[in-house]
């Protein structure tokens, strides 16, 4: 059902120190603050785990793709270091159960309409995550077009749920605080949670 509510869980808002630490683990290529910035998600992950459904089987870590080229130019998967750095913490397991099945233009500029219609078909999920609970850990969300493609191509799969785990999140009206972190994600068009 693509006007299923996501639950998007983060860390902290998209600014100041925090969007530092992003830009350098991403642009300044250092891989090694995912162990800090990771550590920093702890609590958080804490809460997600309270709040999943209990199922027969614990929940599975996964991390936000990048399409194999974006991958080879940056050298490393900003997410899957922190999902696989919470996973070390925590012992959980990190599932390579999605990957980005073709390249995407950059979403940077492009309206929330025009991201969705981006990402469209763009992750393949695994049949592994079938009757799963799973958190899908990324590094910032901003319209959440990414997260939400990610987490239908899940549903396809037959995920039995999936939440996002998040280190920031794109203000979504410039009078948000950081009090206001865990919402509900929609994609275009959906009226309504329902």
């Amino acid at each position: 059902n693509k006007e299923r509510p996501i639950i998007c869980h983060s860390r902290f808002i998209y600014e100041g120190t925090a969007r530092q630490a992003v830009h350098a683990l991403k642009y300044g290529r250092r891989p090694d603050l995912a162990a800090p910035l990771a550590a920093a998600m702890d609590n958080l992950l804490t809460k997600v785990l309270t709040e999943l459904p209990v199922i027969e089987k614990e929940p599975l870590l996964i991390a936000v793709p990048l399409h194999k080229s974006k991958l080879k130019e940056r050298g490393f998967n900003q997410s899957a270091l922190l999902a696989a750095q919470l996973a070390v913490n925590r012992n959980l397991k990190l599932a390579p159960a999605l990957v980005r099945s073709r390249p995407t233009k950059a979403q940077f500029g492009l309206s929330r309409a025009e991201r969705f219609e981006n990402l469209s078909r763009a992750f393949t999920a695994s049949q592994i995550v079938s009757g799963r609970s799973l958190i899908l850990v990324d590094d910032i969300v901003t319209s959440g077009a990414t997260v939400l493609s990610c987490a239908y191509s899940l549903f396809e799969a037959g995920a039995a749920e999936v939440v996002v785990l998040a280190l920031c999140r794109a203000k979504l009206k410039p009078s948000e605080t950081s009090a206001q972190l865990d919402i509900a994600l929609l994609p275009p068009g959906a009226k309504h949670l329902p």
